[in-house]
């Protein structure tokens, strides 16, 4: 089965809208956590947000985050979450700067964390 991920859902009402995920990475992003469709289905959009964050796509980065990060069945998934929202900050995602810097916070690193909330509240990231 080929994915196709060049589907126009930037019209779509989501949440996660406002955090800035492009369209195409929002549509895998909602079908890799459907539990109503088969897991292999679900892998491979999975799969093909990997592929694009390879491309440099820092939207996919962050969407793998959101990913492993609901899905704390165990500290690797933690972890991963982490690696993710981290690449996407470094890389000037407003967002992923935010949902870093919870993950520092968890872990205990309040000085680091400090810093990236106040990075994701000068890019614009609301309630910051």
């Amino acid at each position: 089965m080929t994915v196709n991920l060049f589907v126009d859902f930037d019209a779509m009402d989501d949440p996660y809208r406002i955090e800035g995920i492009s369209g195409e990475c929002l549509r895998a992003y909602h079908l890799a956590q459907d539990k109503s469709i088969p897991v292999e289905e679900r892998e491979q959009w999975i799969k093909a947000l990997i592929e694009r964050t390879h491309a440099g796509d820092v939207n996919a980065e962050f969407c793998l985050g959101l990913l492993t990060r609901d899905d704390f069945s165990d500290e690797l998934n933690a972890q991963k979450s982490e690696l993710w929202f981290s690449s996407a900050a470094a890389q000037g995602h407003p967002y992923a700067m935010y949902h870093d810097a919870e993950c520092l916070e968890r872990r205990g690193d309040s000085e680091k964390a400090k810093a990236w909330y106040e990075k994701a509240a000068a890019a614009g990231v609301p309630g910051v």
